[in-house]
């Protein structure tokens, strides 16, 4: 997903997101699957890099947590998108492909 997102792949950015898709921000707004797509093909954003590490999977049947954390170099227009973050993914299994349903993003201070 990092990579799909660092070369503003929609095409594999869209097949990984579920069309019922939303993600809670680190400021607490809610963005969902034509929101991220739109963002995502704005001329507007800036992602440098993305480094994951700490990565947690767990899989229960059909659906899937992932725990993670990230340090991203980005910006969207002019709201900076830079930080470290922890996050949550939820996936599920659909159509036997794996996608992310929900996740959740806070900002990682230590």
């Amino acid at each position: 997903m990092a990579q799909a997102l660092m070369r503003r792949d929609r095409a594999m950015v869209g097949s990984i997101l579920a069309e019922d898709y939303i993600l809670t921000t680190s400021r607490g707004n809610l963005v969902d699957k034509p929101r991220a797509m739109a963002d995502l093909g704005s001329p507007d954003l800036a992602v440098e890099s993305c480094e994951i590490d700490d990565v947690n999977v767990r899989v229960y049947g059909g659906a899937a947590v992932v725990i993670g954390r990230s340090s991203v170099t980005g910006q969207l227009g002019d709201q900076d998108l830079s930080g470290r973050f922890r996050y949550t993914r939820v996936y599920a299994r659909r159509q036997g492909r794996w996608q992310i349903v929900a996740a959740h993003l806070s900002r990682f201070l230590s």
